[in-house]
């Protein structure tokens, strides 16, 4: 028999736990979930995010390590396909270990033996001020 602290822990939902969160983290926990899930249909021939949860559920040891580190960097590497900068995916990667915490599956980066590879970040190069920059500067000020 399963306890009924057991049991109302399981039906709490997501939106529940995360109703506590600024509205700005909501928005972007959210974003991650859907990015997530579009992935997964994009990638695993239109399995949805949950499907795939379930199937890292079922894996263990060695296997579930190799297969959870496959989906992280499938989706990091996606989402750069899709325009997304780095800053950006590794603000998703933390959003997206909420959920996947919540379906079960538990993870850090120390877990993989090897590491989620990213592209570096962008610098943006900076110059010394030209005459007419400042000119230009001074002029509107």
């Amino acid at each position: 028999m399963s306890s009924f602290l057991i049991k109302n822990k399981i039906e709490k939902t997501f939106e529940d736990k995360i109703s506590k969160l600024s509205r700005k983290t909501q928005e972007s926990i959210k974003a991650a979930n859907r990015s997530f899930d579009r992935f997964c249909k994009e990638y695993y021939s239109g399995k949805t995010s949950e499907e795939i949860f379930e199937e890292l559920n079922i894996l263990k040891g060695k296997e579930h390590t190799n297969a959870l580190r496959e989906v992280m960097q499938s989706w990091i590497d996606w989402q750069y396909q899709n325009g997304n900068l780095t800053s950006s995916v590794q603000q998703y990667i933390s959003k997206i270990k909420k959920i996947m915490s919540h379906n079960g599956i538990r993870f850090h980066a120390s877990d993989f033996d090897e590491p989620l590879e990213f592209m570096p970040r962008i610098k943006e190069e900076l110059h010394e001020l030209t005459v007419e920059e400042i000119q230009n500067i001074l002029k509107y000020a």
